[in-house]
């Protein structure tokens, strides 16, 4: 395995289908639905070594993952995804620690 992600994603095929491209790809996935799944699985070990979250989330956004995921575990690349991206959006995920913010459709 080439590292294991966490992908955050409320819709289902998006979810399915980012996580079956990276499981191609070498990785160890595991799925959140939700940012309370999110939260879960980010208090858990081992850590991720990427999380890769959508914006916006049923209750609880992409930008709380992001802070949770650098509360939890810094060093931790988080990438921020999303359909209604604004250049305000970005900036704020980029000044939270992001690295990166993609407009979907990825």
């Amino acid at each position: 395995m080439s590292g294991r992600v966490l992908v955050v994603e409320d819709r289902d095929p998006l979810r399915r289908m980012l996580c079956r491209a990276l499981l191609q790809a070498g990785y160890a996935v595991v799925e959140a639905p939700s940012a309370e799944d999110a939260f879960a699985h980010l208090g858990r070990r081992p850590a991720f070594d990427l999380v890769l979250t959508d914006l916006r989330l049923p209750g609880a956004d992409g930008l709380a993952v992001l802070r949770a995921s650098r509360e939890r575990r810094a060093a931790t690349p988080v990438i921020v995804q999303t359909a209604f991206g604004t250049v305000d959006a970005a900036v704020e995920a980029m000044k939270g620690g992001a690295v990166d913010f993609l407009q979907k459709p990825v």
